[in-house]
């Protein structure tokens, strides 16, 4: 699905950008921050589900979710110049655009998006420990749901060595890949890979970025809970893990993204980092 998109090796700015966005992994983030700085020309070329046109009357799309082949027809063609969706099957077998996805820790991704759901969603729960500690299984959101729309479906309770093999392979088909828990060093790269004009803005100028849907406060946790949200989200480790060995290899080989790892939000380099076992590791500050 991605190889097609991956041989043509982007790098302008004319290039078409197939966001994945994975709930709670900061997409609305992502579509707010680059709607403007791919479309900047006439904003009124974006369009949302209910309105959703061809190019050039539309440009940039969030959630395109159609049966209208000339739209999905025109996505696959590569002629809209930025795309935001919860799915990658609009594209197809193939497609002319370079595909990009953040990934975040499984743990902190299923607590955003209990809080989420709870602060505006009015999900009637009293805890998120309450979503693991009865059967049936917790909700999809809340199991392997990185995995599931990234690779699609699962077998056993934990992948296999093949299924991680699989997954390696389709994390460095990517045109780009993103870690939320490293968001200064993500935005740099994807300047450098996709969006040119903007490296002076994201790569020199590191700075705290407005983040979107947001809890009101962050759920509590502890320990025991955050082992059984990550029994329950193997696949979701597995993958994470994955993503962030990809991601510090290919930080590592760009001087100006190298430089950011390690700032979130404006923090200094020495706040926490994810690991690459999937969790997180706090630097002790000299």
């Amino acid at each position: 699905l991605l190889a097609a998109a991956a041989a043509r090796r982007p790098g302008g700015d004319e290039t078409c950008v197939y966001h994945l966005h994975m709930p709670k992994c900061a997409g609305t983030f992502v579509w707010r921050f680059f709607k403007t700085r791919f479309c900047e020309d006439d904003a009124s070329r974006l369009c949302g589900r209910e309105t959703l046109a061809l190019p050039p009357r539309c440009d940039c799309a969030v959630n395109p979710i159609t049966h209208d082949t000339r739209i999905l027809g025109a996505i696959r063609a590569g002629r809209y110049r930025f795309v935001s969706s919860h799915s990658l099957a609009q594209l197809g077998g193939s497609s002319a655009c370079a595909v990009a996805a953040w990934f975040r820790d499984p743990v902190s991704r299923v607590t955003s998006h209990f809080g989420y759901f709870r602060d505006r969603r009015g999900l009637n729960a009293t805890s998120l420990a309450a979503l693991f500690d009865h059967r049936p299984p917790p909700p999809k959101w809340a199991a392997n749901l990185q995995w599931s729309l990234f690779l699609g479906r699962r077998r056993g309770h934990a992948p296999s060595a093949a299924d991680e093999l699989a997954a390696a392979a389709k994390l460095q088909s990517l045109a780009f890949l993103g870690l939320v828990e490293e968001m200064e060093a993500s935005l740099c790269l994807f300047a450098l890979r996709l969006l040119p004009t903007s490296v002076r803005d994201l790569c020199d100028h590191a700075s705290p970025k407005e983040r979107h849907n947001v809890a009101k406060s962050k759920p509590r946790t502890d320990r025991a809970l955050e082992a059984r949200i990550r029994d329950y989200n193997r696949y979701d480790l597995a993958l994470y893990r994955l993503a962030v060995r990809e991601f510090r290899s290919r930080a590592a080989a760009e001087t100006r993204a190298a430089s950011l790892l390690g700032r979130r939000a404006g923090i200094s380099d020495e706040s926490s980092l994810p690991s690459e076992g999937g969790s997180t590791r706090r630097r002790r500050r000299s």
